[in-house]
């Protein structure tokens, strides 16, 4: 099963990984020589730079992380937590599940903002995700319908372009509709982020 995608990219950013790239074309492959891993109990997690990197080229964790909260650490920040307007920015994971973009017909306020390939971790692609909020926060105080939501994290198996890809979206709440259906090809992993007023 393939993603659906598109990449209308609004707002050019550097991220604050400094290993990884956004991707900003179709040709252009984004790339991340260090992966954080999660710091995990049950229920919270968080990001951090220090540890190992999973031997996988896609790691999610799951389905041992699902439900968790995954909350990224700014490292530029001495690892503080990356806040907007004193929301901290933290995310839902769901395992095995793909909340496709309105292509697909059932989940009609959320689109793809960007699509980053080659991302090893979930933990990085949530913080891509983080790190474009953050970058947008810095030139205005952005409404919830601006920010990167959440993401989709998806094997080479189940992506369209046959590469571990990290869906930014935008538009995603917890009741979105899951698309994974019996017998898909692949991983897909999304997370959600946890907005004041929005579920």
């Amino acid at each position: 099963m393939a993603l659906l995608s598109s990449n209308p990219l609004v707002l050019t950013l550097t991220s604050s990984n400094p290993s990884s790239a956004v991707k900003q074309s179709s040709s252009t492959t984004a790339a991340s020589s260090t992966a954080p891993t999660a710091n995990s109990t049950k229920g919270s997690s968080t990001s951090s730079s220090a540890t190992a990197v999973p031997t996988s080229e896609f790691y999610s964790g799951c389905p041992a992380v699902n439900g968790d909260a995954n909350t990224p650490m700014n490292a530029e920040a001495s690892n503080s937590t990356y806040q907007i307007n004193g929301t901290v920015l933290s995310y839902r994971i769901f395992c095995n599940t793909n909340f496709a973009d309105y292509r697909a017909n059932i989940n009609p306020g959320v689109r793809d903002m960007q699509i980053l390939y080659n991302i090893p971790t979930l933990n990085d692609c949530i913080t891509e995700c983080t790190s474009y909020n953050y970058a947008l926060s810095t030139v205005e105080a952005p409404p919830w319908q601006l920010l990167c939501s959440g993401v989709g994290y998806a094997s080479a198996e189940a992506s369209s372009s046959d590469m571990v890809s990290c869906y930014l979206k935008s538009g995603l709440t917890n009741s979105a509709t899951n698309l994974i259906l019996p017998g898909s090809v692949g991983e897909v992993d999304s997370a959600v982020l946890q907005w004041p007023g929005v579920s």
